[in-house]
């Protein structure tokens, strides 16, 4: 019905709007440590939003568990990117902000 296309296109809307918003507006010019934790705090609740809304999306139009088993497994391996970038960028290895640029633009580039 109308209504359901609405929520979904509502919460779609601003769970992707925000995390672009704070991934490429936000967090290049972040320092310091409170704001870059709210930040990803904003992130967190933005994926979890959009998870929740597209496995709910992805058991509404099938009938079978795969399509939902194949959203859930794609929506996790990105987090297999965002480990490799991590890794090659040396971001969040140690407390100092080095590779905080790369690693956000690289991700940007990847998964947006």
């Amino acid at each position: 019905s109308q209504g359901h296309i609405l929520t979904f296109t509502f919460r779609g809307a601003v769970a992707f709007g925000s995390s672009i918003i704070v991934i490429a507006g936000i967090i290049p010019f972040v320092s310091g440590y409170l704001p870059l934790l709210i930040s990803c705090v904003v992130i967190g609740c933005s994926q979890a939003i959009l998870f929740g809304t597209m496995n709910q999306l992805a058991s509404l139009a099938s009938g079978c568990d795969r399509l939902k088993a194949s959203f859930s497994f794609g929506f996790q391996a990105s987090g297999i990117v965002a480990l490799v970038v991590m890794l090659v960028t040396g971001f969040g290895g140690s407390g100092s902000a080095y590779g905080k640029d790369y690693y956000y633009a690289i991700v940007t580039l990847v998964e947006g």
